[in-house]
């Protein structure tokens, strides 16, 4: 009798420890995933952050560049108004 109690306790102390195991196991899994999401969304916002960021920089250049274009254009107009100006004045000079 006592050899089958022991059988029985013996199972059930194994049981019991795989149980337990598959248990701890278990939560393991789940907070890995967690951490393994948590870690992806937060590296996903990093990009997100660093891209928009790359944009923006790229953006302000395109329009610094565009600005130093309109501000050279605008020069030059006002070198060929003057141009203009001066030849105006040669010719009226001229014709009297």
């Amino acid at each position: 009798m006592q050899k089958v109690d022991a059988a029985v306790y013996g199972r059930q102390k194994r049981m019991g420890a795989f149980c337990d195991e598959f248990h701890r196991l278990g939560h393991l899994r789940t907070a890995m995933k967690g951490f393994k999401l948590f870690s992806q969304l937060s590296g996903n916002r990093l990009f997100k952050v660093k891209e928009e960021r790359k944009a923006e920089i790229e953006v302000e250049a395109l329009v610094e560049e565009k600005m130093n274009q309109l501000d050279f254009l605008q020069d030059m107009v006002r070198e060929l108004e003057e141009k203009y100006r001066i030849e105006l004045r040669k010719k009226t000079i001229l014709k009297s």
